[in-house]
């Protein structure tokens, strides 16, 4: 009828809260077990209890149960854009805590920039960020990858950026195919027709006469040239160029001239 000591022992996964214990005689003491297993399912274990007074030991079975706590997903939007080359891209990536404790999750991505690196999260919540991704140099289809990981548990998205060369343009010549005589002026229109998406300036070059033009999509311009034809020139077909050309596209046109003897003309 004396108080009593008890020593605590358990394994290496199971922290008690005290180590050993002192209780009177007809009392009691609660002790806190904190454990951390090492995997999933039911864990069963062993606590002891050694009397210092006896020596006796006495062993509690326990179990637990363990379920993985953390979990997160992440998803995007849009999941796939179609974009001009050379502009900039944005996608919205968001990252869902979906376990029952705070948790931390490192993000990567293997194209463009995350407004962060890094973001904690509460059970539940959910955070909104921001991927720009600069299409310089960039070129045809694309997958994006952006995951999210605390170390132990993960989950990725896909984007499928499909980009494309939005300038376009055409020339047509009118007439084709020039007739003319000596000693006559020739004329000949030029059409541009900006066939692209996007607004472009464009020189247009021809018999060494260049003409700076700017046109939005869609749209068309007709370009007068004069050509004076030599009273010396002699008969037969003269191949032109015509060049247009911009920051994005290189184009030509080749347009003939044909030019009548003086017998046919006069």
């Amino acid at each position: 009828l004396q108080p009593d000591t008890y020593s605590i022992h358990a394994p290496s996964w199971i922290y008690p809260s005290e180590d050993s214990v002192t209780v009177n005689p007809g009392e009691s003491m609660v002790i806190k077990l904190n454990a951390v297993p090492e995997a999933e399912g039911e864990a069963v274990f062993r606590i002891a209890v050694t009397s210092a007074n006896s020596g006796e030991i006495r062993e509690i079975p326990a179990n637990i149960l363990v379920r993985e706590c953390r979990d997160v997903v992440v998803w995007a939007s849009p999941s796939s854009i179609i974009s001009c080359e050379n502009l900039p891209v944005n996608f919205t990536v968001s990252i869902k805590n979906k376990g029952t404790v705070e948790d931390t999750f490192n993000l990567e991505t293997n194209l463009g920039i995350l407004e962060v690196s890094k973001v904690t999260l509460e059970p539940d919540e959910t955070r909104h960020l921001t991927l720009s991704i600069d299409t310089t140099g960039l070129k045809g289809n694309k997958t994006i990858t952006v995951s999210a990981t605390n170390g132990v548990i993960s989950d990725s998205v896909r984007m499928r950026l499909q980009l494309k060369n939005c300038y376009a343009a055409s020339i047509v010549a009118v007439p084709e195919k020039i007739e003319t005589c000596p000693c006559m002026d020739a004329d000949v229109d030029i059409v541009i027709k900006n066939e692209g998406q996007l607004s472009d300036t464009y020189t247009l070059t021809f018999n060494n006469i260049p003409r700076t033009i700017t046109l939005q999509p869609g749209t068309s311009k007709t370009l007068k040239f004069t050509i004076p034809v030599d009273c010396k020139t002699p008969e037969g077909v003269k191949e032109m160029t015509a060049t247009l050309q911009s920051d994005h596209i290189l184009l030509s046109k080749k347009i003939e001239m044909n030019v009548e003897s003086k017998e046919k003309c006069y």
